[in-house]
């Protein structure tokens, strides 16, 4: 949960966000080596924040909780709903290269992931994020589908009834996740954790001092008005549960929000009752792994293809361009025109070789040392998205950190 990588980032390197020196910092250094260095400290940094003002979980107690780990790394939470299915966050699995599928596992009834023979770890076989997402709605959520069945028992998840029977502001409910407990600082942990928040009406939720606008009918919200309590980044894809007649029921998916535990700055979650049809979906097979729709319902695909270049930079909404290629340190440039009162603008490459980095600036020329947001990540899958982004032009530009090729690049607005 986050609202720009790169703030989270340079947090995490002592640097303030909201001085951000860091056009200057590089014109001091010793130009492109210094740049460099820091780029692939950037890179190579994580910050991992988890559930803030918790407890230890009790054993046996959220059996259903899920670990979702690659190379034996925990990477994010989820929660099966059933014997073989995983329900997580879109944004936890969109960048999961087809290499890294064969040791792509999740683990169930977990306390301690220090632990390598508690519980089960079965291998994930297939990923079904919600194709919407990768247009810019909210709509972060995905599936996996495991090798072989559970042996615990699932969570049984909301539909449309019990919010509308069961569901009010101010209930109490429950997210869990494993790591750090600290907002501020380093205070990591390898056993599960959890913390109660209230769920926040919508209305509250959108408030000027809170999200002003951003929460979408397809979100809920949890937390205290007064901060300290909350899920964070590496809570991501994990559930939000609330107990109905001694049953656990999952409401929402860890998804997003600003900082951690901030005073009106609540947990936004994906509203789980909104995607029960897709779930059905998917679970039933008219639903391809990657999250095309083969049958009826519910999704909306991706752009049109086009052939690259683009005349003269400027990206047309929803249209992909592929085929694009550099050399190391070489900079490409677009751009994109943002009507008044657009909700989201979504910037995304996506490639699979060399190493790629995505740029993003309003209003000006953006360079690998002037701009506004970029993720900065290994390899060449970056993504930036925008809520209620500021009208006018926005500057995108691909920086190659080494060679690649054959790579996409696409720009949403609306």
């Amino acid at each position: 949960m986050t609202v720009s990588v790169k703030t989270v980032l340079l947090s995490a390197l002592g640097i303030s966000a909201l001085s951000l020196p860091f056009a200057e910092a590089s014109q001091k250094a010793s130009a492109q080596g210094e740049r460099y260095n820091l780029k692939l400290k950037l890179k190579q940094e994580t910050t991992l924040h988890r559930i803030i003002g918790g407890k230890p979980s009790v054993k046996g107690e959220r059996p259903w909780m899920a670990a979702l780990t690659i190379g034996g790394q925990q990477i994010c939470g989820g929660s099966l709903i059933d014997k073989q299915w995983v329900l997580t966050a879109a944004h936890c699995v969109e960048d999961i290269q087809a290499n890294e599928m064969s040791s792509f596992n999740v683990r169930l009834n977990v306390m301690d992931l220090a632990n390598a023979n508690e519980g089960e770890t079965i291998a994930v076989t297939a990923v079904y994020p919600h194709a919407s997402y990768s247009q810019g709605a909210a709509a972060d959520i995905a599936l996996l589908k495991l090798a072989t069945p559970a042996t615990v028992e699932p969570v049984t998840i909301a539909d449309s009834q019990f919010m509308t029977s069961h569901v009010r502001p101010g209930i109490t409910t429950t997210v869990s996740g494993w790591g750090n407990r600290s907002a501020s600082g380093g205070d990591f942990s390898t056993k599960l954790h959890q913390v109660n928040v209230p769920l926040v009406s919508r209305e509250q939720c959108n408030g000027p001092q809170a999200y002003n606008g951003q929460i979408a009918d397809t979100e809920i919200c949890a937390g205290l008005a007064a901060g300290g309590k909350d899920s964070c980044q590496g809570d991501s894809g994990g559930p939000l549960v609330t107990m109905r007649q001694g049953k656990p029921i999952q409401l929402g998916v860890v998804s997003w929000g600003d900082g951690c535990a901030l005073p009106n700055k609540y947990g936004v979650y994906a509203r789980v009752a909104s995607f029960t049809q897709w779930v059905a979906q998917v679970k039933s097979g008219q639903v391809a792994a990657g999250g095309n729709s083969s049958g009826g319902g519910g999704n909306q695909g991706g752009g049109t293809s086009t052939p690259s270049p683009v005349a003269d930079g400027m990206l047309e909404s929803g249209r992909l361009v592929h085929g694009l290629s550099d050399q190391t340190s070489g900079l490409k440039h677009f751009s994109i025109h943002v009507p008044q009162g657009a909700r989201i603008l979504w910037v995304d490459i996506k490639g699979n070789n060399g190493d790629a980095d995505l740029y993003l600036k309003h209003g000006g020329k953006v360079t690998e040392s002037d701009y506004d947001y970029a993720p900065l990540m290994d390899g060449s899958v970056e993504k930036i998205l925008l809520r209620n982004p500021k009208p006018g032009v926005w500057h995108i530009a691909i920086g190659a950190f080494s060679d690649y090729e054959g790579l996409e690049l696409m720009a949403f607005t609306r």
